[in-house]
């Protein structure tokens, strides 16, 4: 009975000491509008200067942007590391809220932003989203600075760089979880 329990002991240590090299997931969840004023969030733009209310917009506003500049960019993250892991990639759901008819881009370009910068995630096309929330799924599986290490800050749209209408920034939301 003791070499039993003494086998059992070291069994449940193994698997404990496993566990603790490994990450533990974490998971987070979070909206961020343009402009936000969270204090836990921010908001960076390239580009995006026209600013639009109107009540069809989250918040009752939002940014846009001529989809023919390519170099312009509009990002949504939180301040800190949202979801971090080690070993694991990182499943998250995003949204993107569009609601003007004037978001014509027919190849906007969604980027997933790491600590190591941005990679692109999806193209959209706004002219023919649904007026409201889009979702699409990613998974992270790189983080090329920390190799099997991944991290999740935000998300960023720019523009495709063709046509003659306005790629558009308003809301974010994510739901991500490691492991």
């Amino acid at each position: 009975m003791k070499k039993l329990l003494c086998t059992i002991l070291i069994m449940v240590l193994t698997v404990s000491a496993f566990s603790f090299n490994t990450s533990a997931a974490s998971k987070a969840y979070f909206v961020i509008d343009n402009d936000t004023v969270d204090s836990t969030c921010k908001t960076e733009r390239n580009g995006f200067t026209v600013y639009v209310t109107g009540s069809s917009h989250y918040n009752g506003d939002c940014r846009r942007q001529a989809s023919s500049n390519k170099n312009a960019k509009y990002s949504w993250c939180k301040k800190s590391e949202a979801v971090h892991s080690v070993y694991y990639p990182i499943y998250m759901a995003a949204g993107v809220y569009l609601n003007n008819t004037k978001f014509t881009d027919t190849q906007a370009h969604y980027y997933v932003v790491q600590r190591d910068g941005g990679y692109l995630m999806n193209i959209l096309n706004q002219k023919t989203a649904p007026g409201g929330w889009t979702y699409f799924d990613y998974t992270i599986y790189m983080n090329n600075t920390t190799p099997e290490t991944y991290s999740l800050y935000g998300m960023s749209v720019s523009p495709s760089g063709i046509g003659s209408g306005y790629t558009g920034a308003d809301a974010i939301s994510i739901s991500a979880e490691a492991g």
